[in-house]
């Protein structure tokens, strides 16, 4: 399936019309300026394999400077738009889990692990 409808697909079924896709795993600083004009918080959710938490928490990185962000943690080998409507929901929904104290000194308290 192409990049796009991957990324609708993720959009229909979170239920909320402020999605934004990346075509890959990286975001500059550049790019986050917009999504924290626009946004309040950062929900990030990419493939669960190595690139994907490797980009997410580079992506956090950038974020957590600029707006409160939340990195997903998918099981391995698992895309967002494999993922059922009531699966993603229930993602969303769930509470911040704690903060993993390796985590707590690179983000700080803008960021939360789920």
């Amino acid at each position: 399936m192409p990049q796009y409808k991957r990324f609708l697909a993720v959009a229909v079924r979170a239920g909320d019309p402020a999605v934004v896709a990346l075509m890959g795993s990286t975001l500059s600083a550049y790019q986050a300026d917009p999504l924290a004009r626009n946004f309040d918080r950062a929900v990030l959710m990419l493939d669960g394999d190595a690139a994907g938490r490797q980009g997410a928490l580079a992506i956090a990185k950038t974020l957590t400077t600029k707006l409160p962000s939340t990195v997903i943690s998918l099981e391995d080998g698992t895309q967002p738009d494999q993922l059922w409507q009531a699966q993603i929901q229930r993602i969303m929904s769930e509470g911040d889990m704690t903060i993993p104290t390796r985590f707590k000194s690179a983000f700080g308290a803008n960021l939360s692990v789920r």
